[in-house]
């Protein structure tokens, strides 16, 4: 009598597709990718590298062989109806965008903002409000969600707090913003985010209509 053990047929594993959840359907029923709605159509931008409004770093993780996008915060500082861009040294050498960094782990989003602006700027700000969150895609293979906060109070004057990674920092009218602009900060004030058109809008609204309290 044969008591060899029987042959067991290896299955080879269910990998789901990018862009897919996989999604299991109850004990051994085995799993079965299905297809997951983007946030919102990412904004494709070419070169340079995948930071968040002015973030700072690789923030791709990786788990299980997969990719992660980076998450940071990106903060609009306005006064006298002038927005504050700096002038970045790495990455996206050359161009302008507004404050802002990589979330830290376990750090709370208002937190971030606070302290990228002043890490960044010298700057203190308050009473911050979320505008927005965009998809950022690069052409260089990162891939960054970036959450839009705006400042409603700022306290101090502008200064190159990180001087390895700005060159200079300055006060623009809307209508005279300099180029070029850091790709995810055009891509922003261009309309591309959730909700559609935040930054457009915050452009081209009423002349005159302020969104902070100076305490200078």
């Amino acid at each position: 009598m044969d008591r060899r053990a029987p042959a067991v047929t290896k299955r080879a594993p269910i990998v789901p597709r990018l862009g897919s959840r996989r999604t299991t359907f109850g004990r051994g029923s085995g799993t079965k990718a299905t297809p997951v709605a983007p946030l919102l159509a990412p904004a494709v931008h070419p070169g340079g590298a995948g930071n968040c409004g002015g973030a700072r770093g690789e923030a791709v993780g990786e788990r299980g062989g997969r990719r992660r996008p980076g998450v940071g915060v990106a903060v609009v500082v306005e006064r006298e109806g002038r927005i504050l861009l700096a002038r970045r040294r790495h990455h996206g050498g050359g161009s302008w965008s507004v404050p802002g960094g990589y979330l830290d782990l376990g750090e709370d989003l208002i937190e971030a903002a606070r302290r990228e602006v002043r890490e960044e700027t010298g700057l203190e700000i308050d009473e911050v409000r979320f505008m927005a969150v965009a998809n950022d895609r690069f052409a260089d293979g990162k891939h960054n969600v970036t959450i839009w906060f705006v400042a409603g109070r700022v306290q101090g004057e502008p200064e190159v707090a990180a001087p390895d990674e700005l060159t200079e920092v300055a006060w623009f009218a809307w209508d005279a913003l300099p180029e070029p602009l850091y790709a995810s900060t055009r891509s922003f004030l261009s309309g591309e985010s959730l909700p559609p058109d935040a930054g457009k809008n915050l452009r081209h609204r009423e002349k005159g209509k302020r969104l902070v309290r100076d305490e200078r």
